[in-house]
């Protein structure tokens, strides 16, 4: 058994798409075929979600405008997902085949991800009318937004497990690991001044003192230099990705090098708050039933997308104990359009098992619209399943039933 799931592993990773374009075909001599597909994204590259996105006297510099209003899907991240859904569509074009109704789209309510979804269906189907399924507009959808209204949280356990990703010294140790790069911050954006500083004096982020909070409901976040670093590195990324001219990312003081480098403060955070196991179990259940059930159910389409956020990105990955490297940004951290497949195969001796990717552009990828490499959809390591980069079905589905 162990020669043939070896043989499968290498067929998959050498050759990764060759079995979905020829996925209609029986199964037979120990071939796999592609049989479901189930690819949960984040939405395409847009500006901060609000105009002031960072404390009084975290910044005294003017910021670059954007050209959609806050938190919008940009018209160059547009193009970027259109690459995505290219890239997707040449690699699964065998399997899916002419058939509209094997392709179901699905988003959250935010016009950033109604967008990315839209954009995405109809790239990757052109001769289909993609519906994008969505809940009503008023209304929350618990599938990308678990914590919403829920008060029975239980803080004290949540709490305690975010700590428990904290390395020894804790928060201190982090800021000390971390100082060059908040320094860089400082310099790039003005930042610190009085009232965000300690006794009414300018400071920098390292002087900003990183602790845990709990959020309304009980749910865990982070305050202080270490989170604003996270907002402010995030802006530039995208910023940087969206194509702006270089004197508008960071005021024409970062370079690609410095957004990658600063790309580590969102995974931290990602790391602290939204990967930790019993957050992310929380975090994660909802869409994993959709992916339960796009895998297995009899009555599935054979190709589902949700389009959500990073977070979901986060808590799933958390759940399932998966990491990834997106494109060329640090361990863990979800890209704007970055997205993990999950993809259900069988072969005659083998049976059903699942392979989970994470498939990204590189930043320089998404700011050209240049096309994908090959290399962009990854195999990623299973830790909880015996082949690790593969899973039985069976072995799945109590997976994800255990979250």
């Amino acid at each position: 058994m162990k020669k043939i799931i070896s043989a499968v592993i290498a067929f998959l990773v050498l050759c990764p798409f060759l079995a979905a374009a020829k996925s209609t075909a029986k199964v037979n001599d120990n071939k796999p075929v592609l049989e479901r597909v189930v690819v949960v994204m984040r939405h395409g590259i847009r500006p901060p979600t609000k105009e002031v996105f960072v404390p009084q006297g975290a910044t005294n510099r003017v910021w670059a405008k954007w050209d959609v209003p806050y938190g919008h899907l940009t018209a160059h991240g547009g193009l970027a997902i259109a690459k995505l859904a290219e890239f997707d569509g040449g690699n699964y074009h065998g399997f899916l085949g002419g058939d509209c109704k094997s392709l179901r789209v699905v988003a959250d309510i935010d016009q950033r991800t109604l967008k990315t979804a839209e954009i995405y269906g109809k790239t990757i189907a052109p001769k289909c009318n993609i519906n994008v399924e969505h809940v009503a507009l008023d209304s929350v959808d618990e599938r990308f937004s678990p914590f919403e209204g829920k008060t029975n949280l239980d803080s004290n356990l949540m709490l305690a497990s975010a700590s428990k990703q904290l390395p020894e010294g804790g928060f201190i140790a982090l800021h000390q690991k971390y100082a060059p790069l908040l320094a860089k911050l400082d310099k790039v954006s003005g930042c610190c001044a009085p009232p965000l500083c300690p006794d009414n004096k300018a400071c920098g982020l390292n002087d900003l003192k990183t602790d845990f909070s709990i959020k309304k409901g009980g749910r865990v976040k982070i305050d202080g230099g270490l989170d604003i670093a996270s907002t402010m590195a995030q802006v530039l990324l995208l910023q940087y990705s969206d194509g702006k001219p270089l004197s508008d990312v960071g005021f024409g003081e970062v370079s690609v090098d410095d957004v990658r480098a600063l790309s580590e403060f969102h995974a931290l955070e990602f790391g602290l708050i939204a990967r930790p196991k019993v957050i992310a179990k929380i975090g994660a259940k909802p869409l994993l039933k959709e992916v339960e059930n796009g895998l297995f159910a009899a009555n599935a389409p054979k190709y589902s997308v949700f389009v959500g956020h990073d977070t979901n990105m986060a808590n799933i990955g958390g759940a399932l104990d998966l990491h990834w490297v997106a494109g060329d940004l640090a361990a863990d951290d979800p890209s704007p359009g970055g997205a993990l497949i999950f993809e259900k195969w069988r072969s005659k001796k083998q049976g059903e098992y699942v392979v989970v990717r994470y498939r990204s552009q590189t930043l320089d990828e998404m700011r050209t619209l240049d096309n994908l490499k090959p290399n962009a959809s990854k195999v990623l390591s299973q830790p909880q399943c015996d082949a690790k980069s593969s899973c039985s079905a069976a072995r799945f589905k109590k997976l994800l039933l255990a979250n």
